[in-house]
């Protein structure tokens, strides 16, 4: 099987830089396990997911779909390349039967121009359903715009919390991501009582509180969506940061978890949701 051209290497060329860099595995996460809200990408190969991915975009289309959702394609944009399969009409011999059978092999590629959503302009495109999750009462009583936000698997996040915004951003519809953020809205609460504030960036000793916080939220809602394992990984690597083992960092921030479970909980149950 040949590559036709250049711009079908320079897309493999991509991901296989982006193996190199790391992302590559939460990008795959998101290809996998995202939301779908049925845009074309959705029936994409996997490799021309993350081609669309990791040139900057979560909605990228051909110029005449763009044109049926009321879209046009600004001028000079430049397009993304990703891969469309060549097959060929084969006759061969079936080693069972002895019969000749015709099948469609593979044999190249062919590169195929698409365009991403922010390099068009004209009709809005239908928003997504609203987050569902447990505790999106809190987060409203807390006035924090819960809102989707695209995934860059540049910078691997799926979700961020910011305090001077009040804002929580999500790229996936896993509740624990939510909870995560939720926790350092709530960890924000908690030390601005005592005349203190979160530190910005992520910082060790907060990452384990809102883990392990999401964790023992989603268990008492019943949500969970990934399995123990990620969230201990995420602790362990937070745990190194503090040249502490995985119990020992627990152990430094139970305290603080207790407290920031407490604000959740007290504010749950002031507008009467419960677990």
């Amino acid at each position: 099987m040949k590559l036709d051209n250049a711009k079908v290497k320079a897309a493999l060329d991509g991901i296989v830089e982006a193996f190199k860099t790391g992302s590559v595995p939460d990008a795959i996460a998101h290809a996998v396990f995202s939301a779908k809200d049925g845009q074309p990408s959705d029936r994409w190969s996997l490799l021309n997911q993350l081609t669309m991915l990791f040139s900057g975009t979560k909605d990228a289309r051909g110029y005449r779909q763009w044109q049926e959702v009321g879209r046009q394609v600004k001028k000079g944009a430049k397009a993304i390349y990703i891969l469309g399969p060549i097959m060929k009409k084969i006759t061969a011999e079936d080693k069972v039967t002895g019969d000749k059978v015709t099948m469609n092999r593979l044999v190249s590629f062919k590169p195929i121009p698409v365009f991403a959503v922010e390099d068009t302009e004209g009709d809005p495109l239908p928003e997504p359903e609203p987050f569902d999750f447990p505790l999106m009462e809190v987060a409203e009583a807390w006035s924090l715009d819960v809102h989707r936000v695209a995934f860059n698997p540049r910078e691997p996040a799926y979700g961020w919390y910011s305090p001077n915004r009040g804002e929580i951003g999500l790229a996936t519809p896993d509740a624990e991501v939510f909870f995560h953020e939720l926790s350092h809205a709530a960890h924000g609460r908690v030390l601005a009582k005592k005349n203190d504030r979160l530190v910005n960036g992520q910082d060790a000793r907060q990452e384990i509180v809102a883990e392990m916080c999401s964790a023992v939220i989603a268990r008492l809602f019943g949500c969970r969506t990934t399995t123990e394992g990620n969230a201990y990984k995420y602790v362990e690597a937070y745990a190194k940061r503090m040249d502490k083992d995985v119990p020992n960092a627990v152990l430094a921030v139970l305290h603080d978890v207790q407290e920031v479970l407490a604000e959740v909980t007290e504010a749950a149950e002031k507008i009467g949701v419960a677990a």
